[in-house]
């Protein structure tokens, strides 16, 4: 199983990131930064590293994925943040019509901010 996950080193998606590559889920951990590569590697993850404004990167990251949890990120330094996380979620959402994956689990981003107060939150064992 090849489960792909937005925002995998943030206070949403790093539990469940672990936990996924910590049960034998081969686990993709979608990133921007090159910087967070060791800290993927280091919880059982494959970084995949690229822009998610790039429909190419995304389509090749999905190749052969059962399932795609989804985070919007909030770029709160950002002009017109709306229109952005509009604009990258109407681009991940083709994309993922496209790449024919069958599941895709969307994550809020709620509390994000602060650990412990999302909705999702695994021991860490």
């Amino acid at each position: 199983m090849k489960a792909v996950i937005f925002g995998s080193t943030g206070n949403v998606a790093k539990p469940l990131s672990i936990k996924l590559a910590k049960d034998g889920v081969e686990t993709v951990a979608l990133t921007c930064s090159a910087d967070k590569s060791q800290e993927i590697k280091g919880f059982g993850a494959i970084p995949a590293i690229g822009d998610i404004d790039d429909g190419e990167f995304l389509l090749n990251t999905f190749e052969g994925a059962n399932c795609i949890f989804v985070n919007s990120p909030l770029p709160y330094t950002q002009p017109n943040i709306v229109e952005l996380i509009n604009k990258q979620m109407e681009l991940i959402t083709e994309t993922i019509l496209q790449s024919k994956v069958p599941n895709v689990v969307y994550l809020s981003a709620v509390g994000a901010h602060k650990p412990g107060i999302g909705g999702l939150e695994f021991p860490l064992l």
